[in-house]
């Protein structure tokens, strides 16, 4: 392609782009901009169904499910510069922590994958790359079926090390996901005193192949600014077992998934301009777990999925433990045992710290109108880091990894004891899109 050419399709496309993203700043309807979404506008949105999801329209419900619809035409995508969709895979073991994810908009899409090796973890293998007008990656419609690639992993993986690529697949029958890649990862280090991560020479072969079963869902239909035409499509999945035969290797070095368990964020939708979140995410296979009044406690896999910005709804109709009448909580915070979820009521604040790379972040009960109570502690070791600033677009994001401690108390009188050091990840967020 000659330069002039590339210069008028640089134009023409940034011209669309520009009339498109001019949209964004159109204001929704009076009716729906001064509606705040609450448990008595909405019910719905404040608890969670045992129907399928497809027992009522898509363009007219909301809520939360432990189940997700079978059917692939069920939830019809609306194409424009609006709608986005995103896949964040995280995989845990005794050895090794991964990251994963595919972003597909309409003007952009980016994919990454990280890993630590949790005995050093100042060191981090990273694979990222960016293509304009979402090319290159592939979803979905729906999250149980189907494969999201980016590359071309028809080749073995003994024979791909001349290129990247990353596949998350759903398994047969919805009953898990099939994630392998191979890719050309830069290795950084950090640097003790400015904690910040320095870039090294080289190229380092990552390839991972791992299987992972799914648990019971956690599924949310959220209606942005309250409008059920406008729906976000979430499917979250948290302490899913890894098969033990799936291994990550770095060049030379094979490591399986002992002990592995894995998160899943798979969603869509019409997202507004503006969004901002906190978020904590946990995926161990054995946590010490104490049920009813015995004193005794087990060992069972746990997976914490916590939110505070965003999926938010104003609880209007019951009294937190302190009396309060009216408080905010995050209709996606949920925990995992042993593969069921738990939806959690109370109001958890996840506080960000001055310097979120180095000082201890807080994921605390604010309110609560049952038993429930979260006490967590996480302390930072690294991060992965994104500033991306275009000015009408930005992704502003810091997402620390690193241990949590701690205790979750459950309204079934169950109590999570995390006594020992348990790996995984938050997040503070700032997005123009």
């Amino acid at each position: 392609m000659n330069a002039f050419t590339f210069g008028a399709l640089f134009i023409a496309i940034l011209s669309g782009f520009l009339l498109g993203m001019a949209r964004l700043y159109q204001q929704p309807p009076d009716s729906l901009a001064s509606r705040k979404l609450s448990c008595s506008f909405m019910p719905e949105m404040c608890t969670f169904s045992s129907q399928k999801p497809e027992s009522a329209s898509p363009r007219a419900i909301a809520g939360r499910w432990k189940q997700v619809p079978s059917n692939p035409n069920w939830f019809l995508d609306k194409p424009g510069i609006q709608f986005k969709r995103w896949q964040y895979l995280s995989m845990s073991s005794d050895d090794w922590f991964v990251g994963a994810a595919f972003v597909k908009f309409s003007y952009v899409s980016d994919v990454f994958l990280y890993a630590v090796r949790k005995d050093r973890p100042e060191e981090m293998f990273e694979y990222t790359a960016r293509l304009p007008l979402g090319l290159g990656v592939v979803t979905t419609k729906l999250s149980t079926s189907g494969c999201t690639k980016w590359g071309t992993p028809e080749m073995n993986l003994s024979n791909s090390s001349t290129y990247s690529w990353m596949e998350l697949c759903a398994r047969e029958n919805g009953a898990g996901y099939h994630f392998r890649a191979s890719v050309q990862a830069n290795k950084f280090h950090l640097d003790e005193k400015s904690h910040v991560q320095q870039k090294l020479i080289g190229n380092h072969l990552i390839q991972i192949d791992a299987t992972l079963y799914r648990n019971e869902d956690m599924f949310l239909l959220y209606p942005i600014y309250g409008d059920r035409e406008r729906l976000m499509y979430v499917h979250k999945l948290a302490g899913m077992p890894i098969n033990k035969q799936s291994f990550i290797q770095v060049g030379n070095d094979k490591s399986f998934f002992n002990n592995g368990a894995g998160g899943l964020d798979w969603t869509k939708g019409r997202a507004h301009y503006r969004t901002f979140w906190r978020w904590a995410s946990l995926n161990v296979g054995k946590a010490w777990v104490q049920r009813g009044k015995s004193n005794k406690a087990t060992q069972e896999a746990l997976g914490i999925n916590f939110s505070q910005d965003v999926y938010d709804v104003l609880n209007d109709e019951k009294k937190a433990s302190d009396g309060e009448n009216n408080f905010t909580f995050s209709t996606e915070n949920a925990v995992w045992l042993q593969g069921n979820v738990y939806f959690m009521e109370s109001a958890i604040e996840i506080h960000v710290p001055e310097n979120p790379l180095v000082d201890t972040w807080k994921i605390k009960s604010r309110h609560s109108t049952t038993r429930e109570e979260v006490d967590l502690t996480f302390q930072p070791l690294g991060a992965r880091e994104d500033h991306a600033n275009f000015g009408i677009l930005l992704s502003d994001f810091v997402q620390p990894f690193g241990y949590f401690k701690g205790t979750i108390r459950l309204n079934t009188d169950i109590t999570v004891n995390i006594d020992h050091p348990a790996f995984g990840v938050v997040e503070d967020h700032k997005a123009y899109w």
